[in-house]
């Protein structure tokens, strides 16, 4: 059973056999199918169905020569709409199932982000069955398994104009020293040892989260799961019109990127608004757009 389809709202599914008839409504009442043939001339077949305005399952599986369905996996999935990473994304296959990660290296991060494909029937039919695509959009989406609204840091509308000027330098510094610039290699390490400096000075008076406006740290062993701190930009709630549940959805920025997520409101701690913080660990998604 995956642990996130309570982030969409369904949080009273007990047994496997509420998760099979769950499915089996997916596939009867799709709002939306996708097909991609492949050159064995079977279908790889995604059906979707809505349960809230941002949100729904996606069921996967096989179409065979004579047109019958094999089921494969689903999952649950949130729409991403905010804006979106441009970078060379790593597309990899799972190894249990016919889904789909990817991973970029996002200068505003700092780190490679490892995310879970939305839109893999999008992807074999615009791109085929490719390893790397080039300068790529990637919108991003979460859905948490909790988490909780926490205070903002004290910062000023000058302080943040001029942490995003410092995060635009540190992403032409990051893409330097890809490319072996020792200069940059060596401003970077600098900087690096002056904010450890002092970090280490100010967390003897001061709390982690008052010095740390956001972040992103990978969590767990599975490499799409991140504990986010991010700030809240926009907030709605929705209801799955399946089980009646309320669910949060949060435009969220963290670190310069922007992430929709939705929880489930009995796993929040806190009430969401924005200006506020979220803090919590989430599945990431992405949705590669083409173009």
């Amino acid at each position: 059973m995956n642990t996130f389809l309570r982030s969409i709202g369904f949080g009273d599914l007990k047994q496997q056999k509420d998760v099979e008839e769950l499915i089996v409504k997916v596939i009867s009442g799709a709002g939306d199918i996708e097909k991609y043939q492949r050159k064995d001339n079977t279908g790889y077949v995604e059906y979707s169905l809505q349960t809230s305005s941002s949100c729904g399952i996606k069921v996967i599986g096989e179409e065979d020569l004579e047109g019958k369905f094999h089921f494969g996996h689903y999952f649950p999935f949130m729409k991403a709409t905010s804006d979106s990473s441009e970078e060379e994304i790593y597309i990899t296959k799972k190894v249990d199932t016919d889904g789909l990660t990817g991973m970029c290296d996002d200068y505003r991060l700092g780190i490679s982000i490892i995310f879970y494909i939305q839109n893999v029937v999008d992807c074999y039919n615009c791109y085929g069955e490719i390893k790397t695509i080039n300068d790529q959009a990637v919108r991003f989406a979460a859905l948490a398994e909790s988490g909780k609204i926490i205070l903002p840091t004290l910062n000023y509308t000058a302080e943040k104009v001029k942490r995003k000027k410092e995060a635009g330098n540190k992403s032409k510094l990051i893409a330097e020293a890809k490319k072996g610039n020792p200069e940059a290699i060596e401003s970077l390490t600098i900087k690096d040892i002056d904010n450890y400096a002092k970090v280490s000075m100010r967390i003897k008076s001061e709390d982690i989260l008052s010095i740390v406006d956001t972040s992103i740290l990978p969590y767990g062993s599975e490499s799409e799961m991140y504990n986010i701190t991010g700030n809240i930009l926009g907030v709605s709630s929705e209801t799955n019109i399946q089980t009646g549940e309320k669910i949060w959805v949060m435009q969220m920025e963290c670190n310069e990127i922007e992430i929709d997520l939705c929880i489930n409101a009995a796993d929040l701690e806190g009430k969401p608004e924005v200006g506020r913080r979220f803090r919590g660990n989430v599945w990431l998604q992405g949705k590669i757009m083409q173009t």
